[in-house]
């Protein structure tokens, strides 16, 4: 659970992490999960004593020098663990040829990490899932998950678990609208989303030190100015030599993995009642029936930012197939008042997704 600066979210009753802490376990618990996925955790000795009272284990990663980190919990009864990884974006390459920069394809170093887990179910040892979760660097999202798509695969393949299900989910910091989720579930990038895409190949003074950084007392006060997470400093546009993936790279790179299944998306559609609390209802920027409609409303609602940037996916990779059975209601607009978190709706400034999956052949998991 991280830190909440009160400079960032003005309207919230529990700002503190001590007014926090009980709600959000209380919250996670009460969801009765098979497994879950949290980003952006910290106060594990706070955290992991009532987890592990209500029979949990759980795989932690955090960036290099980062406080705080992803988690994947599973119930210690149903299933164990039976390999994983932790994605460091910044140091894996994109390509083989090339000199260093070329293959590593980098336009900035973010210590932002994905973790994958095998998780083997003890009662058909044959059968399982592979897990991952991840919380995303939001300029440019592209290469991040592009990469986190590519080792769940190879994790899949140098384990032996083809046949397992893959489920993703965390903060991607992108919305709907953002060309990383229309490579992610397979729409046509629009002209609109490949000029985005162009205009976001900067390389940061972290890849970079030739590039003049701005001074620091500078940055804190840019930082003063509305929307501060999506300011770019310190950085100059790219070069061919460094290396960044171009439109057709990434497009063979998603290509490989095929469309890959929003829960929420998906389940919405059907569900008529919740269509005026969706993506598309409030933005017109998404056609009704295309992928990214019925996403929630919001899974990030504060001071600065009211948007939708977290989701589960669903991977398969062949039969058989994982069918859901059931989504929690996203939250509405009229409950999260001025902005998250606030006791007694979330302890979080994002919204929880939950959803229940069945897999033939499998044992359904919430």
């Amino acid at each position: 659970m991280q830190r909440i600066d009160v400079g960032t979210v003005f309207s919230s009753d529990c700002l503190k992490a001590s007014q926090r802490e009980g709600m959000l376990i209380n919250e996670i618990l009460s969801y009765n999960p098979d497994i879950a996925c949290l980003q952006e955790v910290d106060r594990l000795e706070k955290l992991l004593p009532p987890l592990h009272g209500a029979s949990y284990t759980e795989v932690y990663a955090a960036g290099q020098g980062k406080r705080h980190g992803c988690m994947i919990v599973y119930r210690d009864s149903l299933f164990e663990k039976a390999g994983h990884i932790v994605v460091e974006y910044d140091d894996l390459d994109v390509r083989q040829t090339g000199d260093e920069h070329e293959r590593r394809g980098s336009s900035r170093r973010t210590k932002n990490i994905g973790l994958i887990v095998g998780l083997r179910q003890r009662n058909h040892p044959e059968s399982g899932y592979v897990v991952a979760t991840t919380h995303l660097f939001w300029h440019p999202s592209y290469r991040q998950v592009a990469l986190l798509l590519r080792e769940a695969k190879g994790f899949q393949d140098a384990f032996g678990f083809k046949n397992w299900p893959c489920l993703i989910a965390g903060d991607f910091n992108f919305t709907p609208t953002d060309p990383a989720y229309s490579f992610m579930v397979g729409n046509k990038l629009t002209t609109q989303q490949l000029e985005d895409i162009e205009v976001s190949r900067v390389v940061h003074s972290s890849i970079d030190p030739s590039i003049e950084s701005m001074p620091r007392g500078d940055e804190e006060s840019e930082a003063a100015k509305p929307d501060p997470d999506r300011v770019i400093t310190n950085a100059r546009k790219a070069r061919n030599d460094d290396g960044l993936l171009s439109d057709e790279e990434f497009c063979s790179v998603f290509n490989a993995y095929g469309p890959l299944r929003s829960v929420y998306d998906e389940a919405q559609r059907s569900v008529l009642s919740e269509h005026d609390n969706v993506v598309g209802a409030r933005s017109g920027d998404i056609a009704p029936g295309q992928k990214g409609f019925y996403e929630p409303m919001w899974t990030s609602y504060t001071h600065y930012w009211k948007t939708t940037l977290d989701y589960i996916f669903i991977i398969n990779r062949s039969e058989p197939l994982s069918q859901v059975l059931g989504i929690l209601k996203a939250q509405r607009t009229h409950n999260l008042g001025s902005g998250l978190p606030l006791k007694g709706v979330c302890a979080s400034d994002h919204v929880s997704l939950v959803t229940e999956i069945e897999t033939i052949g499998q044992c359904g998991i919430d």
